[in-house]
């Protein structure tokens, strides 16, 4: 990891507005394109079931986080629930696994956009030790138009940043102590940045950035 970066927990960053349409399939001009299905062709497939009720899961606690936090206070109730998260996180990341193992890529031309995309999400949120050996099928699942390509970004930036390597789409933050501020994880050819991002279906990352409060000028 570059040493004048300190990474920041990246679950803040998770669904940041680095990414336009986060939690939908995003398409672009020179994008793969990408099923527009919603829980997939066959709601009784075990695969859909299991995914569709991890991320059910998943809202619910989230909602009881929202709604703990606006009760000003209550520390001890939001470290449970933070703490039950993460244990939900890495069970879903477990089981996500077992599925990817039995049964290939979780395609969005097979299973819809949805399904497809809480596969993504539980990935996204997944340790980046932990997604290096996933990063070739998730690749090769953009490629073929089976996954979408924000999240991609996002994971690909993830893998690179924990091994020490330049991102590609800025979709990373780090605190910089040089600056001492918070700023964008160092990018391989930086020049050509928004490129790779309109590529991918997001939005030019001065502008991303501008959304954070971070101040950023892409180089000439």
């Amino acid at each position: 990891m570059n040493k004048l970066y300190q990474v920041l927990p990246l679950l803040l960053f998770t669904c940041a507005i680095f990414m336009v349409g986060c939690d939908s399939m995003t398409t672009s001009s020179g994008n793969k394109p990408t099923n527009p299905g919603t829980s997939g062709q066959n709601s009784g497939d075990p695969v859909t079931k299991a995914l569709l009720g991890m991320q059910k899961k998943e809202q619910n606690l989230q909602a009881k986080i929202d709604a703990t936090s606006d009760q000003f206070g209550d520390e001890e109730a939001m470290f449970k629930l933070d703490e039950q998260q993460q244990t939900m996180y890495e069970t879903h990341f477990t089981e996500l696994e077992k599925m990817l193992e039995a049964n290939g890529w979780i395609s969005s031309k097979k299973y819809g956009s949805e399904v497809s995309g809480q596969a993504l999400s539980i990935l996204k949120k997944a340790p980046a030790e932990k997604l290096e050996k996933h990063l070739d099928m998730v690749i090769n699942a953009y490629e073929k138009g089976e996954a979408n390509s924000v999240d991609v970004a996002f994971i690909h930036d993830k893998v690179l940043m924990h091994k020490g390597q330049e991102q590609l789409y800025g979709t990373q933050i780090a605190f910089n102590p040089d600056k001492g501020i918070n700023d964008v994880y160092p990018i391989k050819d930086e020049t050509n940045v928004n490129e790779r991002r309109k590529k991918m279906g997001l939005e030019p990352l001065e502008d991303a950035l501008k959304k954070l409060g971070i101040k950023y000028e892409l180089p000439q």
